[in-house]
């Protein structure tokens, strides 16, 4: 896993880990404490399409009123000034749940 997403934005600073699987043709990136997953033909555009969910998310959460609510629904933490993220991720089953949905349980991936 990879500590990429850094964004500093209206005051929020945002340090989550990232992970990048490389499936195929396919390049994956997931946000695993937001659940969050881009797919592209390259790693870095996957980099760029996770980044930009990752930012629509909170700031979707955070117009709502209710970002403090979903994060805790997503298993993250508070402390007294900011949330922590949850770390309770399986690499191998997230692998296998993709490739099942790319090519379908009955579908070869050769």
């Amino acid at each position: 896993m990879v500590n990429l997403i850094k964004n500093v934005e209206k005051g929020l600073v945002i340090q989550i880990d990232m992970l990048l699987i490389t499936e195929g043709k396919y390049h994956i990136a997931y946000i695993p404490s937001l659940n969050i997953t881009a797919h592209a033909k390259n790693e870095e555009e996957a980099e760029i399409r996770v980044k930009k969910a990752v930012n629509m998310f909170f700031e979707t959460w955070a117009k709502k009123g209710s970002l403090d609510e979903k994060l805790i629904k997503l298993g993250w933490k508070k402390s007294k000034s900011h949330f922590i993220p949850t770390d309770n991720f399986n690499v191998k089953e997230f692998s296998d749940i993709f490739i099942s949905t790319i090519y379908g349980e009955n579908d070869s991936k050769e």
